[in-house]
């Protein structure tokens, strides 16, 4: 039950007098422990943390001792305490922007916790297990000696290291301050006669080493560099927009196969009609800053996969000499426009079923223009599961006649199912990036702006709930 007590004021004697009862009174004291359900920057997925204090804070505060990185927006600096009463433990919430759940219900300012209970720090916010060991196996001397003093550092005076630090540079200042004094009390004794003059010789001399100290000191201060200006993180929607200018809508209009000199036509239809083309498709692809122009391969050449078979069904391709074009014209939301052929992709060739060509579903053509988007082959190989990842793709079968300021690419927002590479890519979790957005790209934010990491597929033949992205690391980048 919700409970109202005493005001939750943590204090410095507190937190090491509850430490040193843990080092030297080990049998009188339980500890607990926190169980990290997400990963972050400072713990591991399924982490167990042993907790020895009185009173513990969760946030993203440097001296929050469960802590989180920036990426967790939505994780305010102090979100919320654990406190212990008694032989009981207390939830407090101290965030007065973000909720604290326990159990998937809201606490309004405190609740007393039991073992098994999960929090979690706001909606859709990282989750945590709370455990108290068995009986006797919750007391702090089954903790050896030297684990305990590792606690007792981190958890009783690592939070206030930044006050002890400033009070040891008082204190140094006080020191300073002294000498000083002493100093000038030298030259005073000089003036009175020279026997005290000769006093403050020696004293100067033996203090010679210190003076060179306090020189060296206010020289570093005068040639100290200016601080760096802490420039504020933008927001998501002023990156996402600094790249829909580079995304464009792909329609394919005729399709005809060739031996080089004539041609044979499959598909053909009127660009401005409002219904799709029989076997007609409409894709996405997005302009780089070196001036390749990317897509899915799927989306210029879908007769190579099982889905985009029925394209061919009136070609005759018994002569080897003849192959197949698709002519593909590309739309940005500015009204830019070009037309591109199917064989002027550089793709890998290599694959030949659909399982292995997922693994190379990526195809880009060199152009004379250029965008701004980037690629971040390093990041596209290290993203982690539960990584935010943002999409701007098109509709499939939009109408091409539509004017350029209906032509807008929509925002999808997703995260990463599985760490790292699979060998078919990585699994984009959350269901919407498929075929209506195949070609598009996948953003990662890195510092201040979007980079790309990764091409959208198309959907998980075993579970619909997923969909591919293929890292652009496994992009061969060839010259022209």
């Amino acid at each position: 039950m919700e409970q109202v007590t005493k005001k939750y004021n943590p204090s410095f004697f507190g937190s090491i007098s509850a430490g040193m009862g843990s080092l030297f009174n080990a049998s009188e004291r339980k500890y607990y422990i926190i169980e990290h359900k997400v990963a972050s920057k400072y713990h591991r997925r399924g982490e167990e943390q042993k907790v020895i204090m009185d009173q513990i804070e969760l946030g993203r505060a440097p001296n929050c001792l469960v802590r989180f990185d920036e990426s967790f927006t939505t994780v305010s600096r102090r979100h919320a305490a654990i406190i212990r009463e008694g032989d009981n433990y207390k939830l407090i919430r101290l965030s007065q922007t973000n909720t604290t759940f326990l159990n998937g219900k809201p606490i309004t300012r405190e609740w007393y916790l039991q073992s098994g209970d999960e929090i979690q720090l706001s909606v859709n916010g990282p989750k945590l297990g709370f455990i108290i060991p068995r009986d006797s196996q919750s007391s702090v001397s089954n903790i050896k000696f030297t684990e305990r003093l590792n606690l007792f550092g981190k958890q009783a005076l690592e939070p206030y290291k930044w006050g002890l630090i400033c009070l040891g540079i008082v204190l140094f200042l006080v020191i300073l301050g002294s000498l000083a004094w002493n100093y000038r009390q030298y030259w005073k004794w000089q003036e009175d006669s020279e026997q005290k003059a000769r006093q403050v010789a020696a004293a100067f001399e033996k203090n010679e080493e210190l003076q060179n100290a306090i020189d060296s000191m206010i020289v570093a201060e005068k040639n100290k560099p200016e601080p760096e200006k802490i420039i504020p993180p933008a927001a998501i929607e002023d990156l996402v927009e600094n790249c829909k200018d580079d995304i464009y809508y792909l329609f394919v209009r005729e399709v005809y196969i060739t031996d080089g000199e004539q041609k044979k036509q499959i598909m053909q239809t009127d660009a401005n009609v409002n219904e799709p083309p029989p076997y007609g498709w409409s894709a996405t692809g997005f302009l780089l800053n070196d001036g390749r122009f990317v897509t899915a391969k799927r989306c210029i050449q879908p007769w190579l996969f099982t889905f985009g078979r029925d394209i061919l069904a009136q070609a005759d391709l018994t002569d080897s000499v003849y192959h197949v074009v698709a002519v593909v014209n590309a739309v940005s939301r500015r009204g830019k426009k070009f037309t591109i052929n199917s064989t002027d992709f550089i793709h890998d060739e290599t694959k030949s079923s659909d399982r292995q060509m997922l693994s190379s579903d990526w195809a880009y053509a060199y152009t004379s223009r250029k965008g701004t988007l980037k690629l971040d082959r390093q990041l596209s190989g290290n993203l982690r599961s539960g990584t935010d990842l943002h999409v701007l793709g098109f509709p499939m079968n939009m109408d091409a006649s539509h004017p350029p300021t209906a032509i807008m690419p929509a925002y999808n927002r997703f995260s990463v199912g599985v760490d790292g590479l699979d060998a078919t890519g990585c699994f984009l979790y959350t269901r919407g990036a498929g075929n209506p957005n195949s070609g598009a790209p996948i953003f990662a934010r890195k510092e201040n702006e979007l980079v790309v990491v990764g091409v959208v597929s198309g959907e998980s033949t075993e579970n619909n709930e997923y969909n591919y992205g293929i890292p652009v690391l496994v992009i061969n980048h060839r010259k022209k």
